[in-house]
């Protein structure tokens, strides 16, 4: 069984973009990036998670952006079905951070707290490649 223990947390990149009236109603569409890079043999993983939601009419209205990377040490990855375990764990354990930021930046903008949803990831939509050198 993988096992996925986070040591560190940082977020390499965060934007707020608000130009709203008060009262006004706004519709949102939300996206996502997430990878998942390996070192040391697989005893460590980088994991990239990008949110962003955007009104979707017109994005200069709102927009929110927020990149969480995650570090990881791993146990028994041995396979690439591993690897897709772990990408699922770590997406899991990453998403929260990446949530309570957004939730974060809009209480602090004065709008109500905007709380993204967690992808359902599932083993058969992950791709792994492997490292080219």
């Amino acid at each position: 069984m993988v096992y996925l223990n986070l040591q560190h947390q940082v977020f390499k990149e965060i934007h707020l973009s608000v130009n709203i009236q008060k009262g006004m109603k706004l519709e949102v569409e939300s996206t996502f990036s997430f990878n998942v890079n390996y070192v040391e043999n697989d005893t460590k993983c980088i994991a990239c998670l990008k949110q962003e939601i955007k009104e979707k009419t017109d994005p200069s209205k709102f927009s929110v952006s927020v990149e969480g990377l995650g570090i990881f040490a791993c146990e028994d990855i041995n396979s690439p079905e591993d690897k897709k375990q772990a990408h699922i764990q770590s997406y899991n354990l990453l998403f929260p951070y990446v949530q309570n930021m957004i939730s974060s930046l809009t209480i602090s903008a004065g709008l109500p707290p905007l709380m993204i949803k967690m992808a359902n990831m599932k083993v058969e939509d992950i791709s792994i490649e492997e490292n080219k050198l």
